[in-house]
């Protein structure tokens, strides 16, 4: 698993209510108002009321506080947890209001921590809130929604996306005078108004398209080429009465009848097996059609797909389209009356990850890795190989602001020069293709582009793809990510920020997230290369900042001293130390005799204007093949969180471990190895990782079922 993960980053927060109690009077402001019928609603209702001199103020802006209340009220959102904002204090009259609000997972403060409850909202803030609770409305074909609106560019990137949504689905509209105004505050007036839209819109579609559930897969990183099993869990999102589940698989993984089997399990219920025949395969067997299922919400079908020779290298993606009645009035979570996908439509979407046979990648390096914009410069691209070529070919990329020159650029092969032609050249200049490739493991290729003129300042990416066997062959080519991908970075000025580079990584070691966040640009590039062929990449501060909190809250520690920071062109700074977090101490303590501490790391920064504009993390492959080992060893089930914060067990894959030893759907997790769960300060987290260890050795699970407390024992497998 990668050691950063991405996480979605939201706004905040809500209009005038107070306490229950219905009132019939009507406020002195309110005659004659353009939202008077809906404001009078909603004070007969008791969702609101009007202040002790007789007014309501319509126009008046409303406060987050506020309108997270009003929002409670409205979507009758009851659920609370706690929280710890610094700016809400225990007596503010919206502190249980924002409670609320935070189990209901419609906002989780911001990047400083605080939550602003009397500060007022703006409608791009309402926009997200509102999108975020009805999940099921469909997403526009494109952005020309926003763009109508003269104000556009005003919208900020991450919440375009929920603009665009809300406006396609008339869920909020723009100003008479062509403007939407994403950082206006919104009245009262306006408050009520959209929050009855759009519990309207709700309501509707809670009637009549199913609950999204969630689709996940194990394993979600295989080797290329190899065999074994995928098992898909679905978790239902809604209650199914003769519903129907559609699995949907990528290209190159098929079911096959009579081999390949579904099991619907659910809590406090046997697991029930249905073993595919041809009237449940579609699409040449890309295609599971699982019928005639009735489950509560919450409980898992699980598609088990025996002996699959994993795809090529690259992402595979899975999806579900789920229809909790079949045949009756509701629709399935993807349908052609409300578009073709939903907002939050990746929950019932996941990848797998198959990797290139260990050994494959070869690696690429840059000379020189920086130079000042509108400057000339001499490039090398110097490509070694990872394995062994006959007859194979390399395929070298470019940034569009670059390209190859035939006749002047060349590629140096063992010694062998060759002058670029036009036929070596593709896309516009941006490709190079060099065939009938005969090397050994080691061996550099080295590419040679001339006179380039550099462009603006920012970060731009040269990839290399190999096929050790060419075009023809059998084996695979490799994904030019990871080790052969790297960054061109580009500048204005060149200076000195060897104290940047340093305080970011104080400022990861001390838990300070806030201190980090502010050494980024705003359009900061995160790279993150991990296993042979994966590279994650995201872009823009929110997203970037959430990396770093996810990475703190975790407790990652990075560990360097002085003399690992080091210059490596203008502006680029080069870091190489040990990375680690909580899951790195729990594997070490497990298997002390191993000698693992976490992940050797090499890290690159580049820092203009006193501010990080790329981070990439390339992790040493020792480390990451020695967690996999560690780690690697399943029992067959799955857990979740339930209402009372217990790991309860949700599902067991028929044949696995867990059930070979007896554990059911429905039991409670009450510690791993003698560690009680209630003292792990991540306890899903803590239990997966303590769970799923090394392959041949033993677990045992303390449970909880139905008040009897026992202990059972399992050996990890080998694999799903």
């Amino acid at each position: 698993m990668s050691k950063f993960k991405k996480a979605l980053a939201l706004a905040i927060m809500m209009v005038f209510l107070l306490q229950a109690g219905i009132s019939f009077a009507k406020p002195s402001d309110v005659e004659g108002h353009w939202a008077q019928e809906q404001i009078m609603e909603w004070l007969d209702k008791g969702w609101t009321q009007y202040g002790d001199d007789g007014k309501f103020y319509p126009d008046a802006k409303i406060t987050r506080g506020e309108f997270i209340a009003l929002t409670n009220k409205a979507f009758g959102f009851e659920k609370t947890t706690q929280v710890n904002f610094p700016d809400l204090h225990e007596d503010h009259m919206y502190a249980e209001d924002v409670a609320k609000a935070v189990a209901a997972g419609y906002i989780s403060g911001f990047d400083d921590g605080t939550v602003r409850p009397d500060e007022q909202i703006s409608r791009v803030e309402v926009t997200v809130i509102l999108v975020k609770i009805i999940a099921e409305l469909p997403l526009p074909q494109d952005e020309s929604v926003l763009t109508k609106f003269s104000d556009y560019e005003d919208i900020p990137d991450w919440a375009r996306t929920f603009v665009a949504v809300a406006v396609h689905n008339e869920l909020l509209s723009g100003y008479p005078d062509g403007s939407f105004r994403p950082q206006g505050n919104i009245t009262r007036a306006e408050a009520i108004t959209v929050l009855n839209n759009a519990k309207s819109i709700f309501s509707f579609l809670s009637e009549k398209i199913t609950k999204p559930g969630n689709l996940e897969i194990k394993p979600g990183i295989v080797d290329s080429g190899s065999s074994g099993r995928i098992v898909l869990f679905y978790s239902l999102g809604d209650d199914f009465t003769k519903g129907s589940v559609i699995f949907q698989l990528p290209a190159g993984i098929k079911a096959v009848a009579g081999r390949d089997w579904v099991a619907i399990s659910g809590t406090g219920r046997d697991t029930e097996i249905i073993w595919l025949d041809p009237d449940n395969i579609q699409n040449e067997g890309r295609e599971v059609r699982v019928t005639d299922v009735t489950a509560a919400e919450g409980s898992v079908v699980m598609l088990l797909l025996e002996g699959i020779t994993m795809p090529e290298p690259g992402f595979h993606a899975f999806k579900v389209i789920a229809d909790a009645d079949g045949s009756g009035e509701k629709l399935p979570t993807e349908n052609d009356q409300y578009g073709p996908t939903e907002l939050f439509s990746y929950y019932e979407t996941t990848e797998l990850f198959s990797r290139i046979p260990l050994g494959y990648e070869g690696s690429l390096e840059l000379s020189p890795q920086s130079a000042k914009s509108g400057s000339k410069q001499t490039i090398s691209l110097t490509y070694t190989f990872g394995n062994d070529f006959n007859e194979g070919c390399v395929e070298f990329s470019l940034p569009e602001e670059i390209s190859f020159t035939a006749g002047q650029d060349k590629v140096i092969i063992n010694g062998v020069e060759k002058i670029l032609a036009e036929e070596d050249i593709g896309d516009n200049g941006q490709k190079v293709h060099i065939k009938g490739i005969t090397a050994q493991k080691g061996d550099r290729l080295t590419m040679t582009i001339y006179d380039k003129l550099i462009p603006e300042a920012g970060a731009y990416f040269f990839a290399v793809k190999a096929d050790v066997d060419g075009e023809e062959g059998s084996k695979p080519a490799t994904l030019g990510s990871g080790r052969e991908f790297m960054a061109f970075l580009s500048y204005t000025e060149a200076t000195d920020n060897y104290n940047i580079v340093e305080s970011f990584f104080r400022a990861i070691n001390e838990g300070d997230a806030e201190a980090a966040i502010a050494l980024l640009a705003d359009d900061v590039v995160f790279v993150d290369n991990y296993l042979d062929g994966f590279l994650y990449m995201d872009d823009g501060k929110e997203n970037v900042e959430e990396i770093i909190k996810s990475f703190i809250k975790y407790e990652s520690r990075m560990k360097y001293d002085d003399s690992n920071i080091r210059k490596l062109s203008e502006n680029i700074w080069q870091v190489e130390g040990i990375v680690n977090d909580y899951s790195d101490i729990i594997i070490a303590e497990m298997y002390p005799d191993e000698g693992y501490e976490g992940f050797r790391y090499t890290s690159k920064f580049f820092v203009t204007d006193n501010k990080i504009c790329y981070i990439e993390f390339q992790f040493n492959l020792e480390d990451e093949l020695l967690w996999d080992k560690l780690t690697g060893g399943p029992i067959g089930f799955s857990t979740y969180l339930n209402d009372s914060d217990e790991v309860e067990v949700i599902a067991c894959v028929p044949g696995m471990p867990a059930d070979k030893a007896g554990i059911l759907p429905g039991d409670i997790i009450v510690a791993v190895d003698g560690i009680d769960v209630q003292d792990m300060k991540f306890a899903l987290e803590e239990v997966a990782i303590r769970v799923s260890g090394k392959a041949g050795t033993k677990v045992k699970l303390t449970i909880n079922r139905d008040g009897q407390v026992f202990d059972i024992e399992v050996e990890r497998a080998a694999s799903w």
